[in-house]
């Protein structure tokens, strides 16, 4: 389960590929509405911990339904809180959580988040060139070593244009959305210690960056209070992108937990009581409701894709046409050149004549110097000759300037 502004495609090329291949099994990715492929609009209702369970649970019943067992879930920053409120809800399902910097635990904000407490204002700055750059500004710093990682950094960056690119206002309306009535983001401590409770999953690892400047690292200690059969790892001078900058450490842990979780069997969870059948309920309803809202949302995802596909076309097909009059322009000029280059040749052979044609001329002229009429109509004809040789000088020029 991804981060607020990442999307499962982000996911999968900077981390769940390599747990796949490491634990040689399958990794689903999700696209949380708002990210990604799924869309977001208004009449979804607003981002709850509803809404992203129902996503969820969608996949997870599909699963276990052609698997017959439970999962192993992951989640990052965000996608760790809904993680964590998710197997509240439904331990059940899940076999064994691995989350990493997982929001949940309250802590003061940064500066930079208030600028998402305006509502529609806060949409519209985050729909902006001046928000993706925002959003941009954000990632190399939550890396100890950035340019190490700079495939990452790009991956990331490329993860924001193609948000704005497709749907700028459903991405900054799911962002400001989640940070507003999430409450898997907020506070998940009831979730934290439901899990501590009930010990289910019994195998639980948190991982966590000591110099984390986004999640703090002294969510930790709630972990460690609340879920004492809880593994805390923590990972010593690395910020929020834990799962690129120590992947392979955080992806052997998890298979290995995954692997110690699959020889115990699933706990036993308490009877249920009236108090529980009516929350069950109310949650029911509502995962039931946000399945609703998502599957109207993946339908318009649909349409949107379709009405892409077609102007994708146009746009193919135009730029088909647009190079073939560029093609047909170049072919023209080229033309138009190779004449004016066979004109000026000739231009100069015919100056060249008059050239030789005037020293000749002169030579006559001052030979003859002595013959006052023959001077005369020498210096005549000379007069002729110079008259055309200036004609075709100017001819040439203007040729020479019709090729430029």
């Amino acid at each position: 389960l991804h981060g607020i502004s990442l999307s499962g495609s982000v996911m999968e090329v900077v981390f769940s590929q390599h747990l796949a291949d490491a634990a040689r099994a399958k990794v689903v990715n999700i696209d949380f509405a708002g990210r990604g492929h799924s869309r977001y609009a208004a009449a979804d209702g607003p981002h709850t911990s509803a809404l992203y369970h129902a996503q969820v649970l969608a996949v997870v019943r599909s699963d276990v339904a052609r698997r017959g067992c439970a999962v192993h879930l992951v989640g990052l920053s965000m996608g760790g809180g809904i993680a964590t409120t998710f197997t509240a809800a439904y331990p059940h399902y899940v076999r064994s959580l691995a989350v990493m910097a997982p929001a949940g635990v309250p802590f003061k904000p940064p500066s930079l988040a208030k600028l998402l407490g305006y509502g529609a204002i806060s949409v519209a700055l985050l729909s902006s060139p001046l928000g993706r750059a925002i959003l941009d500004s954000r990632i190399a710093p939550s890396y100890e070593d950035a340019v190490k990682h700079a495939d990452a950094v790009e991956v990331m960056k490329m993860s924001n244009y193609f948000h704005h690119r497709n749907d700028a206002y459903g991405f900054a309306a799911s962002f400001v959305s989640s940070f507003t009535y999430l409450e898997s983001l907020k506070d998940a401590t009831a979730a934290i210690a439901t899990i501590g409770r009930s010990g289910a999953p019994t195998n639980v690892t948190v991982f966590w960056g000591d110099d984390d400047r986004t999640v703090p690292y002294a969510g930790t200690h709630t972990w460690r209070r609340l879920v004492p059969h809880a593994t805390i790892v923590t990972l010593r001078n690395i910020g929020h992108s834990l799962q690129v900058e120590r992947r392979d450490e955080i992806v052997a842990r998890i298979v290995e937990a995954a692997v110690d979780a699959r020889r115990r069997p699933l706990p036993l969870l308490p009877p249920t009581t009236a108090a529980t059948t009516t929350a069950t309920t109310t949650t029911t309803e509502a995962a039931t409701a946000a399945a609703a809202a998502a599957a109207a949302a993946a339908a318009r995802a649909t349409a949107d894709v379709a009405a892409m596909r077609v102007a994708r076309e146009k746009a193919e097909r135009e730029r088909a046409e647009a190079e073939r009059q560029m093609a047909a322009a170049r072919d023209a000029h080229d033309a138009e050149r190779a004449q004016l280059l066979k004109e000026a040749a000739a231009v100069k052979e015919q100056r060249a004549a008059a050239e030789a044609s005037v020293a000749a001329l002169t030579e006559q002229l001052a030979a003859k110097q002595h013959n006052d009429d023959a001077v005369e109509k020498l210096t005549m004809k000379l007069n002729e000759a110079k008259t055309e040789h200036t004609t075709l000088n100017n001819k040439l020029t203007s040729l020479h300037d019709d090729l430029t």
